[in-house]
């Protein structure tokens, strides 16, 4: 099951809860235009024109995750044609489409101009192309590593850990990273276990990809 597929399954239950409930009241006090809408699904509602209410989860989403959680899910179906046209629908990288997409949200300039939704799409696109490798390179679960491949991938992991013991990356960043790309794991499921949402997750493990491929750079 992929990224975007785990990111659907667990909509309806973060949409329908108290906490959903209590954040869209809290919202409306600052945009009366959300009056319009009963409870998180009304974003996805057939409006003439969405840009607004997209505008408002943009505006809030710096500082309040269940905002930027939406959005996200507002983006999906968007993100979905984005995988498809770089090739991508298939593939584990589908999880970082998704963490680029999350950090793009939550650090949108607002003074931005141009439609929120298409310059969210496009920068995730972007930033994909210019940085869509993992940093630890690990063979497929499901396929016979060569020997080769086998020792450079515990080196791989080896020195992963011992960051994680230096306290230069997180243990459980770490933890994600051996069991989605070396172990094979779904990330809902890794997610599931850490009680963590997929986006939080998927954020926290592109951000220390990123710290890794840096710092291999950084060793080069």
């Amino acid at each position: 099951m992929d990224a975007m597929t785990c990111l659907e399954i667990e909509w309806p239950s973060i949409a329908r809860s108290a906490r959903a409930r209590r954040a869209l009241a809290r919202w409306t006090t600052d945009y009366p235009d959300l009056d319009q809408l009963s409870s998180l699904d009304g974003f996805f509602q057939r409006y003439a024109d969405k840009r607004p209410l997209v505008r408002i989860l943009v505006e809030l989403a710096a500082e309040d995750e269940l905002a930027a959680r939406t959005l996200l899910q507002v983006m999906l179906p968007g993100l979905r044609r984005l995988s498809w046209s770089l090739g991508i629908a298939e593939s584990a990288d589908l999880g970082e489409l998704v963490s680029i997409a999350w950090i793009n949200i939550v650090e949108y300039p607002l003074h931005r101009p141009g439609a929120v939704a298409a310059n969210l799409i496009g920068d995730t696109r972007k930033q994909y192309l210019r940085d869509h490798r993992p940093a630890v390179v690990l063979f497929p679960a499901e396929s016979v590593p060569s020997p080769e491949v086998a020792v450079l991938s515990s080196l791989a992991i080896d020195h992963a850990v011992a960051l994680a013991d230096a306290g230069i990356i997180e243990p459980l960043v770490l933890r994600t990273i051996i069991r989605t790309r070396f172990l094979g794991d779904r990330l809902c499921d890794v997610a599931a276990d850490e009680d963590l949402t997929v986006s939080t997750l998927t954020q926290r493990r592109l951000k220390t990809e990123r710290k890794l491929r840096h710092l291999d750079a950084l060793a080069a």
